[in-house]
């Protein structure tokens, strides 16, 4: 006979409280030696234990079995039956052990730990209705990155505030992570604990008691670190090296013959062109080009099916966006229709394996990485050619409003997330206004208001002529 996990909670808890120590008032053993206080928990662990196993080591008939001793090579051992086998013990107590964790109790002995939470959210997450692949792959990474072995195997019942404050502020610190990833770490304790939490294994989420005023002023929060040209956009000369890299594989996929069909060097053009999200990149349709405009309506979702919404539509068409095509985009739109004659694919789609269905964001994305390494540009990703199209947009005048209008989100995204001066350029263009030695130019309509002087005040020597 088995129990459930919950019938073994109360005595699990029970038990914990001894190996912590919070018992000693109830055992009345408080200024009591270390030693004392060890063989008195140890008695009252044993009786928790001994009180469950006779709960569940019954017969049929709910009798409780027979405990009894035998004589084997000369030596006593206490013995019992279990699914009709004999098991033994040297003690008597350790066969209420070992029947302890034959029922069940062995299962928890590892089932409180901040992993196998995390675990279990992440596992009801992916489960759960409207969940994202991609979401529940950041969760893992963030796990990853910011949880220690050593906090990963902690019971979740023995983390206090001060240990998780404590934790926060040498995280921080020790990888001068921004408060956009300290409030990643944050969101991750919240799910844990909350996870544990609906299991009644705990009460309280300790990681809302961290002082996140005290851990927001460790942050790295400088203006460079937050918008650092090299780290977000990418140069021409890095574009250039990633696009030699690129037509080369083309190239060395020739060796498979002229009707094996291949675009990821193109997808690449297009996107550094588009500055469009990857799964609408990977959802154009030959039917979206509008003459000089492309109509991005629809993406291809984490689930790998298209879907005829944008982002940020959030399941609700309407209407997508249009984007001017350039002279390069329309030049790679030529050859990748050429390319698709010349394999003989029919396919709406304008990115496709050569049964004609669209291409998955992932794969595509797994394609710029591995490029991307090849061309020794380090750190950066698919969404580098967004922010870049942002950039050459914001450098040509455009204001947060037409930059978010062509891309597909609000203004206020535009400046937090995607506007990224280059500081070189930023530099140069101060210089060339204010540092020449010029007369400065304004702007044709300027209208310059000239000061009245009071009379009361024309000759009480405020001003001399």
């Amino acid at each position: 006979m088995n129990l459930a996990k919950s019938d073994f909670g109360e005595a699990e808890n029970r038990i914990h409280k001894l190996h912590r120590g919070e018992y000693d008032a109830i055992l009345h053993v408080v200024g009591a030696p270390l030693e004392e206080k060890m063989s008195r928990r140890k008695k009252e662990e044993l009786r928790t234990k001994e009180e469950i196993v006779k709960t569940v080591h019954v017969t049929k008939d709910g009798s409780p079995r027979k405990i009894g001793t035998t004589i084997k090579g000369n030596k006593e051992y206490y013995w019992t039956k279990v699914d009709g086998k004999p098991m033994l013990g040297n003690t008597y107590e350790g066969l209420i052990e070992k029947l302890y964790y034959h029922y069940g109790g062995d299962a928890l002995r590892h089932a409180h730990s901040v992993e196998y939470y995390f675990n279990c959210f992440v596992r009801e997450y992916e489960e759960s209705i409207g969940s994202k692949h991609k979401t529940a792959r950041n969760f893992k990474a963030d796990f990853s990155r910011f949880v220690s072995r050593e906090l990963a195997d902690m019971d979740v019942r023995d983390i206090t505030p001060q240990y998780l404050d404590r934790y926060c502020k040498k995280l921080i610190v020790d990888n001068s992570l921004l408060v956009s990833a300290f409030k990643n770490f944050k969101t991750l304790l919240n799910h844990v604990f909350g996870q544990a939490i609906k299991s009644e294994i705990i009460f309280f989420n300790p990681a809302k008691a961290v002082n996140n005023k005290e851990c927001y002023a460790l942050c790295d929060q400088s203006v460079s670190s937050a918008f650092d040209y090299d780290d977000v956009l990418i140069t021409d000369e890095e574009y250039a090296a990633v696009e030699r890299e690129a037509r080369h594989r083309y190239e060395y996929s020739r060796m498979y013959g002229e009707k094996h069909f291949y675009c990821y060097d193109l997808m690449i053009g297009l996107h550094n062109e588009l500055g469009c999200r990857p799964g609408e990149l990977t959802a154009l349709k030959w039917g979206d080009c509008k003459g000089n405009l492309l109509h991005i309506h629809g993406q291809v979702d984490s689930s790998k099916s298209y879907k005829p919404t944008t982002k940020n539509e959030r399941g609700v068409s309407k209407g997508g966006r249009y984007f001017p095509l350039t002279p390069k985009a329309r030049q790679i739109l030529d050859e990748l229709r050429q390319r698709q004659k010349q394999c003989e694919i029919n396919s709406e789609y304008l990115f496709c394996i050569p049964n004609g269905e669209h291409m998955v964001p992932e794969a595509y994305e797994r394609f710029v990485k591995n490029v991307f390494a090849a061309a020794g540009v380090i750190g950066k990703t698919s969404y580098t050619f967004r922010r870049t199209v942002n950039n050459r947009m914001e450098e040509a005048g455009f204001t947060p409003s037409e930059r978010a209008f062509l891309l597909g989100h609000t203004p206020e995204t535009n400046i937090r997330f995607y506007t990224n001066p280059r500081k070189n350029a930023v530099l140069k263009k101060f210089e060339e206004h204010f540092c020449t030695g010029l007369p400065v130019v304004y702007p044709k309509n300027t209208i310059f208001i000239q000061q009245k002087i009071p009379e009361t005040l024309m000759f009480q020597g405020f001003f001399v002529k």
